[in-house]
């Protein structure tokens, strides 16, 4: 079920997802990678103004990881459903903020694991026109909720559920205090072409 949403912020709410066959491609991925997960450092978190991740979760850049993106299911299956004329067709006529996703010529994909007490601070995508980030549990997890905090806004976490937003909104995700959250998160944007 899509939810579009044009307050307090332009966004979408997709409940389950992914389809059962996809899910379990999905996941196939996700637990193969779960032990080649890296730090924040090596998968290009965020920082503050100090210089300091603003998030102690693992997590894994799939771009870099996969040299063909066509052998990553997780790529291929997000690319799939996102890109789709049917997708932004659905869309565009909500909001014209939806253009940006329709006209963006790049996009890169990361990996995170959430686990006991990990979070991500708030903060902003700047360079980013719109973020995809679906959240995949699988078992019932405790926090590790989407926040807006310049918006008194939160979006429970829920598994195959995908929230679609502009990186420039200040978002982060609250401590997981149970069980493991994975996001598979999608910065969306529109680079001058080569």
């Amino acid at each position: 079920m899509m939810k579009i949403k044009n307050n307090p912020f332009p966004h979408i709410i997709i409940e389950d997802y992914f389809t059962d066959v996809e899910y379990k491609l999905i996941w196939r991925e996700i637990d193969f990678l779960s032990s080649k997960l890296k730090s924040p450092g090596d998968f290009s978190a965020a920082k503050n103004d100090d210089g300091e991740y603003l998030t102690d979760s693992s997590g894994l850049s799939l771009d870099t990881t996969y040299l063909d993106r066509s052998v990553s299911d997780i790529l291929r299956i997000m690319d799939d459903k996102l890109f789709s004329q049917e997708f932004y067709d659905s869309i565009i006529d909500e909001n014209e903020y939806w253009e940006y996703f329709q006209r963006a010529n790049r996009d890169f994909t990361k990996l995170r694991k959430y686990t006991s007490e990990q979070h991500y601070q708030a903060h902003q995508d700047m360079w980013v026109n719109v973020l995809v980030s679906t959240t995949l549990q699988k078992d019932d997890v405790e926090g590790g909720d989407l926040f807006f905090p310049n918006h008194a806004y939160m979006i429970p976490t829920k598994d195959n559920q995908t929230v679609i937003f502009p990186g420039w909104v200040k978002h982060g995700v609250t401590s997981v205090m149970s069980n493991n959250r994975y996001a598979i998160t999608k910065f969306i944007h529109s680079a001058v072409p080569e």
